[in-house]
């Protein structure tokens, strides 16, 4: 029974000295030491698929290029305005970025025109741009001021460059002489 009692010892105290301070700390710390592996891949993975997708897609001159403007662009627009009077104001050119386009820039551009009464600009990816401009339709002539000044139903004051002879005119008296594009007429007033 001594010798029993003997080995009993061993194996209860070597499970004692087994068990290091070093293994004690990983198995404690194990789901942390993964979740910070794992994280470290991810981001790792995520930069590398960036890096890849920045060099192949964003600066490739063949992926967000208009190319053929005639093609790729579409321009609505009235009587007084024409598409191709559109494409140097918005400085297009064939095989320009459709990032290389600043659309707030070319929106108040346009809406500052005169002619201009609504402006729409959509750039839809990859390869495509509308641009819209709804001209001001002119209800009648203006007899002071510059010459060819028409005014529409908002009562805002334009140039209408097309023949105009068939309109209604307005005689204006001497104190309305300083009429300007793009002033808006109300009542008996100039705003």
């Amino acid at each position: 029974m001594h010798l029993f009692k003997n080995k009993l010892r061993r194996t209860t105290g070597a499970k004692k000295t087994t068990s290091s301070p070093g293994r004690s700390f990983f198995s404690s710390h194990r789901g942390l030491i993964v979740r910070s592996i794992l994280i470290f891949i991810g981001i790792g993975l995520m930069c590398s698929l960036f890096m890849l997708f920045d060099k192949h897609y964003w600066k490739n001159p063949r992926v967000f290029n208009l190319g053929n403007i005639r093609k790729n662009v579409t321009i609505e627009t009235g009587k007084t305005i024409r598409p191709d009077m559109i494409y140097p104001w918005v400085g297009l050119k064939n095989g320009i970025a459709s990032f290389d386009i600043n659309i707030a820039e070319t929106y108040h551009k346009f809406a500052g025109t005169p002619n201009a009464k609504e402006v729409e600009i959509v750039r839809t990816l990859p390869d495509k741009l509308y641009i819209r401009i709804k001209e001001r339709d002119p209800l009648a002539r203006l007899s002071s001021g510059p010459r060819g000044l028409v005014v529409d139903d908002e009562g805002v004051a334009f140039v209408q460059h097309s023949s105009n002879a068939v309109l209604p005119l307005i005689r204006l008296s001497e104190e309305f002489d300083q009429i300007q594009p793009n002033d808006r007429l109300s009542g008996m007033e100039l705003n």
